[in-house]
């Protein structure tokens, strides 16, 4: 198990930490049909068929013995009934003694013409937006083919390398410890400058109470392909990343909802894959979770300009990436779970945003069709008070917002997104608090 994967773990035996994946299909499709891709599904890939044994200090790995995927069937009753299906997987954690480490639901329509809706729930630890995305676009055709594949066919390949046995030589062995005592250092000296600058404001973003029940609430968001086209035009022409734009515009929108006059440090997340920077790369068809978190942090206001902010995220991200730094993360993740669960009075961050780009699978598998497709990964009481999971799927941006109960209603949440998105839109990137 990598050090990440072991972060992962860590954060899971805290409170669950779920990918939990929601998809829209027209066409035929019931529980049977799928009972059967499921169990062709889980022999094609490994990390479907593992548990984990021993402790969190001594954990491993495991296949053999596990038992099939289990598979639950609801009634779609109205529209978003799938909403609340994903809010109460993010809640539900794994039996990772026993495994396997997914499950998954179908919401079947009351029409016989109608959509159904297939939320997929993993742990965390076996699966990266890669992975995961290979894994739907393999189930959808096996729908589509109407599994045809017998469960018995091929044998299951091996289980996946390490990450940390792939990493560059500078970042192995002995080799790391000089680039290891410097990033540390520098997030020794962050880490103190931050608590510093924020002593007056310790209470934001606050900690729900202890013993309050906290959910995981979800909000999907989406810009037309007018709205969406407009605003790739805007980061193409300022050269800027669409990740970055969306962090910034997210972060100011926190701030001017929450932080409003004040000019204080704010941390944001950021999701790097590492498999085109292992040793050798990862090809996307290749399961398992090679991705890592990095924290930033960066001085916000209410009269920030979006693109001047989106433009020293970028600068900011740009530099870590040339000093090796999400290597570094990696390596030292499992000990800053540890410190970052075990402390009293602050929030992991603002905000947390992964941008995963855009679908790059079919959308049509047989007689099947993707209709929409929805991600969110839960949240813990320490993690950030605002996330999101963004991609652009059939030319328009979608924001899966999750926030907890315990920290702000629905309306707050979607005027935050609401908020991002016209900031981004708006010509000259001025906010509401712009002079």
């Amino acid at each position: 198990m990598s050090t990440f994967e072991r972060a992962q773990l860590l954060t899971s035996e805290s409170s669950p930490f779920n990918l939990v994946v929601s998809l829209r299909v027209e066409g035929s499709l019931n529980k049977e049909l799928l009972r059967r891709a499921l169990d062709v599904l889980q022999l094609r890939h490994p990390m479907l068929a593992v548990r984990v044994a021993g402790t969190s200090s001594t954990a491993v790995l495991a296949d053999g013995d596990v038992p099939s995927i289990p598979l639950r069937t609801f009634q779609r009753s109205h529209e978003t009934s799938w909403i609340r299906a994903v809010e109460t997987e993010l809640s539900i954690g794994f039996d990772r003694a026993e495994g396997p480490l997914a499950r998954c639901g179908l919401l079947e329509s009351e029409r016989t013409d109608g959509p159904n809706e297939i939320i997929l729930t993993f742990h965390h630890i076996i699966v990266d937006a890669t992975s995961a995305g290979r894994i739907v676009d393999d189930l959808l055709e096996l729908c589509g083919a109407g599994a045809a594949a017998s469960p018995t066919g091929d044998p299951r390949q091996e289980l996946p390398p390490r990450a940390d046995d792939l990493f560059p030589s500078r970042y192995r062995g002995v080799s790391r410890l000089w680039p290891s005592c410097r990033f540390l250092a520098r997030e020794m000296a962050g880490e103190a400058a931050y608590r510093w600058h924020t002593r007056a404001h310790r209470s934001r973003p606050p900690r729900p109470e202890h013993g309050k029940p906290v959910r995981c609430r979800v909000l999907p968001i989406a810009l037309s392909e007018a709205e969406t086209d407009t605003l790739v035009r805007a980061i193409r022409r300022r050269r800027l990343t669409l990740n970055s734009a969306l962090n910034a515009a997210l972060l100011l929108a926190v701030v001017r909802r929450r932080y409003s006059g004040t000019d204080l440090p704010h941390r944001y997340f950021v999701f790097p894959t590492l498999r085109p920077h292992l040793d050798p790369p990862l090809p996307d068809d290749c399961d398992g979770s090679y991705l890592t978190t990095q924290r930033y942090t960066v001085r916000a206001s209410d009269t920030r300009n979006v693109w001047d902010f989106a433009t020293e995220i970028q600068m900011q991200v740009h530099r870590s990436e040339g000093r090796g730094e999400k290597f570094l993360a990696a390596l030292h993740s499992a000990m800053s779970m540890k410190m970052v669960l075990g402390q009293s009075g602050y929030r992991m961050a603002t905000i947390a945003m992964s941008y995963t780009g855009a679908y790059p699978f079919k959308l049509w598998h047989g007689g099947l069709e993707l209709a929409e497709v929805h991600a969110f990964v839960s949240n813990l009481p320490v993690g950030p008070e605002y996330t999101a999971q963004a991609r652009v799927f059939k030319g328009r941006l979608w924001l899966d917002v999750l926030y907890l109960n315990a920290d702000m209603t629905e309306d707050e949440a979607r005027h935050i997104a609401e908020d991002a998105r016209d900031d981004l839109l708006r010509g000259d990137g001025a906010g509401k608090g712009s002079s």
